[in-house]
């Protein structure tokens, strides 16, 4: 029997008393179901962690300049970010933001060399990247940091952003969104100056993931890239699992080293599971899927 069961004190309450066996559980709430000789589990892939920097090609976005992009990228220190929120708990370096662990092309060196290490953090290198395209303490680029609650750990990790951001030359407000005034932002070019973040998990496909994003008509671009254009194009026509893996290589190596999607890790979903209960494969089941519930129970 599967029970949706959205808010997280009904869930530790049936979790509590029997009524559920195996619940959606949270890296903060582990400490209160050891001593009932729960197991925790985490679900790998979940939530692939890192940027999105979208419509680099409108006139006026301060994103449109390499420098200020990486600047970004080697900000974040993402091993503070993993310490300090999510307990280093189900976590695994990345260095794509939508690298799923079914992606055939992970077995290409060139994209398994790409994806498999994250943005370097070197604040200092930051910075003179954002004196070398023209801004200083006087002079720092306005920039939104958008987000839309699509995993609990995600406020805390914007204002984790907004210091470190902050502190290389940016002058950064956080915006949460729901998903409906996102899509309508994406469709209208309001995404200029604007980070985005938001792990959507893995995808069967890498293309799956950089199309729903990079497509011509997704509304974000980056249009103006021939290169990645190019490289998309011929990952979604490609007519031999070669040509694919190949085409697919090129765009995990163009989207990071430009620095339009750098990303920082894997963040599994965490689930607790009573004594003597299976996990049903939760260690073993990656990516979105649908065990990726508010809460379960095997009854």
């Amino acid at each position: 029997e599967f029970l949706h069961v959205p808010e997280t004190g009904a869930r530790m309450a049936a979790f509590r008393t029997g009524q559920a066996d195996i619940i959606a559980g949270d890296r903060d709430l582990i400490g209160q179901v050891k001593p009932l000789g729960a197991t925790i589990a985490d679900k790998p892939g979940n939530n692939m962690i890192g940027l999105y920097i979208f419509q680099s090609g409108a006139a006026g976005n301060v994103f449109g300049d390499v420098r200020v992009r990486k600047a970004a990228a080697m900000a974040i220190d993402h091993k503070l970010i993993v310490e300090a929120i999510w307990n280093n708990i189900g976590v695994e370096p990345f260095g794509c933001a939508w690298p799923p662990s079914t992606e055939i092309a992970s077995t290409h060196p060139r994209f398994a060399a790409t994806c498999g290490k994250p943005w370097p953090y070197d604040p200092d290198k930051a910075r003179a990247l954002m004196k070398e395209a023209g801004y200083d303490p006087k002079k720092s680029p306005p920039v939104r940091l958008e987000f839309s609650t699509g995993y609990p750990e995600e406020g805390a990790f914007a204002e984790a952003m907004q210091q470190m951001l902050q502190a290389v030359g940016f002058n950064v407000t956080v915006v949460s969104v729901p998903v409906s005034e996102r899509n309508r932002r994406r469709t209208t070019g309001e995404h200029v100056n604007s980070i985005l973040f938001f792990g959507s998990g893995g995808r069967f496909t890498s293309l799956a993931g950089s199309w729903s994003v990079y497509g011509p008509e997704q509304g974000w671009g980056p249009k103006h890239d021939a290169d990645v254009v190019r490289a998309l194009r011929r990952a979604s026509t490609a007519e031999t699992m070669e040509v694919y893996i190949d085409a697919t290589a090129d765009l995990a190596e163009l989207v990071y080293n430009r620095a339009y999607g750098p990303g920082f890790f894997d963040a599994g979903s965490i689930w607790f599971v009573r004594r003597g209960i299976p996990d049903w494969g939760l260690t073993k089941t990656k990516g979105r899927g649908p065990l990726n519930l508010a809460a379960l129970a095997t009854k």
